[in-house]
């Protein structure tokens, strides 16, 4: 993470500055869950850095304020009246919307977004929304939500796994080395339903086959599930603050930028073949599940990986230019 001071030499390395830009976050709704905090995590940081001003901004939201417009022209009757973005975030809007007036579009997702403004040294990682803040907030919430977690508790993040038999082996394999343990399994919004029962079945079989039931719990978050009956505690967030090891199914670069954010060495369960994981290995930021099975679970701490910082400077630098020319 770069310094402050030197995120504004890097902003302001021109003669001259756009003056502070209105900057916007639209989404129709929370399916592109990655995209969407990484465009709030962005957003914020461009205000945050030109002393702007941040909006975040919903299809609902505009439905409820103009209800009596057609769709397509909500947005141009909200920029009349609060102001037009100078800075605009969107995965959704391009379709819907006229976006004629607003200076600088991005709409790219959260892997390509750093390619476009020639970011680099951010190891393959992307953008999100975390701040330190936000991550005590959730791990308070999170041992209010689940006072029964005792002991070390192991974050198990999972994606799309491609073998729960190897995956509930290797986690118990080093369970062995510990006392009382509990594998939390969390889902993410891609995860088919079932899949976190299922790893946790197989585990808990396991466990029994080797003596180890009395001092292993599994607790679990299926996501998929889960949205079936709101409203939804998703405890991801508490489980990265709060987890003594993180262990990250293959799939999700968001996950990964995500969780390093926390300081934490972090477990890949991907078999070793994603290749942004191997360059992380190599820093030490990333440790491979399935080797070493016997070893116990251990957790470093590093400093804190962001790519989102360094993102947002970027844009700055590239709205300065387009504005004073």
């Amino acid at each position: 993470m770069l310094p402050v001071i030197g995120l504004f030499k890097q902003i302001f390395n021109t003669q001259a500055v756009a003056p502070p830009p209105r900057v916007m976050v639209f989404n129709k709704d929370m399916a592109a869950r990655g995209d969407l905090h990484g465009y709030l995590g962005i957003g914020r940081n461009i205000a945050a850095l030109t002393q702007g001003e941040f909006t975040h901004l919903t299809a609902p939201e505009l439905e409820t304020l103009y209800p009596e417009l057609p769709y397509a022209q909500r947005f141009e009757a909200y920029c009349q009246q609060h102001g037009t973005p100078d800075i605009l975030l969107s995965r959704d809007a391009w379709a819907d919307y006229n976006l004629k007036q607003v200076p600088l579009q991005i709409s790219r997702n959260n892997e390509t977004v750093r390619r476009e403004f020639k970011v680099k040294s951010c190891l393959g990682l992307v953008p999100h929304h975390l701040t330190a803040e936000t991550l005590q907030s959730h791990g308070a919430a999170f041992r209010q939500k689940h006072p029964q977690v005792t002991g070390e508790l192991v974050a198990y993040l999972m994606t799309n796994p491609a073998d729960l038999d190897a995956t509930g082996k290797n986690l118990l394999a080093k369970a062995k080395h510990h006392g009382r343990l509990t594998f939390f399994i969390c889902s993410y919004h891609s995860t088919p339903a079932g899949h976190p029962a299922g790893l946790a079945e197989k585990m808990q079989a396991l466990a029994q086959e080797w003596g180890m039931a009395d001092k292993i719990t599994i607790e679990i978050f299926d996501y998929a599930e889960a949205v079936k009956k709101p409203p939804v505690y998703n405890p991801y967030l508490g489980l990265l603050q709060e987890a003594d090891y993180l262990v990250l199914g293959c799939g999700s670069t968001s996950m990964l930028s995500e969780a390093l954010f926390t300081g934490k060495t972090i477990y890949s369960d991907d078999g070793g073949i994603i290749p942004l994981h191997t360059a992380l290995r190599r820093k030490g930021f990333i440790k491979p599940l399935h080797k070493d099975p016997d070893a116990p679970f251990k957790t470093q701490r590093i400093q804190p990986v962001d790519a989102t910082q360094k993102i947002a400077a970027a844009i700055v630098r590239h709205y300065n230019k387009k504005k004073m020319r």
